[in-house]
């Protein structure tokens, strides 16, 4: 596996905690309608964590893939479609 199907894997991870994490909001939105109750309010705070994790392991993901695409850019290690380095 070179860096650059690495590169494309770690972006793929982070879209796909995105999204995740937007799904996760939106059906708390759908099923609170205001916090009106000690069980909504616990649902809150545990949706408050998660998006703490989630915000994370985005920074983590986004990070690492920024990181690898500066080395294989200075080090010439992505290749490109046809097996060498990009044009």
């Amino acid at each position: 596996m070179n860096t650059l199907n690495l590169f494309y894997g770690i972006f793929g991870l982070a879209a796909v905690n995105l999204v995740f994490g937007y799904l996760k909001n939106q059906l708390f939105l759908a099923q609170t309608r205001s916090i009106s109750s000690f069980l909504d309010l616990h649902r809150f705070k545990q949706l408050a964590r998660q998006n703490m994790y989630l915000a994370l392991l985005q920074l983590v993901l986004l990070r690492g893939g920024f990181l690898l695409g500066i080395y294989g850019w200075f080090t010439g290690r992505h290749s490109g479609p046809s097996g060498g380095p990009p044009a």
